[in-house]
């Protein structure tokens, strides 16, 4: 099997883990709800552009500061909580996946 059809198996298992199919689920539930999904998404779009952008440090910090008060406040909605939980739990899992074959490499390299 080359390396190409590995990915895809690794992509295919980890499509049935615990972790993706909640995550799933969660997004699938919050389509339900359009401006609830809207005020997400944008909000995800303005801490990906937080993060890609040149801003000096401490104004990055106070301003993921100011988003993560808006997810708070989104996150009394139990939709919504279910869906950041879901995604921390999934970012989390991938998160263990990559540092575990990290870590297998290194110790190949030394």
């Amino acid at each position: 099997m080359n390396l190409d059809q590995r990915k895809k198996e690794l992509i295919k298992e980890i499509k049935r883990t615990k972790e993706f199919i909640e995550f799933q689920n969660s997004k699938v539930n919050i389509e339900r709800y359009k401006d609830l999904k809207s005020e997400i998404e944008s909000l995800q779009k303005k801490r990906f552009e937080l993060f890609s952008t040149n801003k000096p440090k401490k104004e990055k910090e106070y301003l993921a500061l100011e988003i993560d008060k808006q997810f708070k406040s989104l996150s009394k909605i139990p939709e919504v909580k279910k869906l950041i939980k879901a995604e921390k739990e999934f970012h989390n899992f991938m998160f263990k996946l990559y540092k575990d074959i990290n870590h297998s490499l290194d110790l190949e390299l030394k």
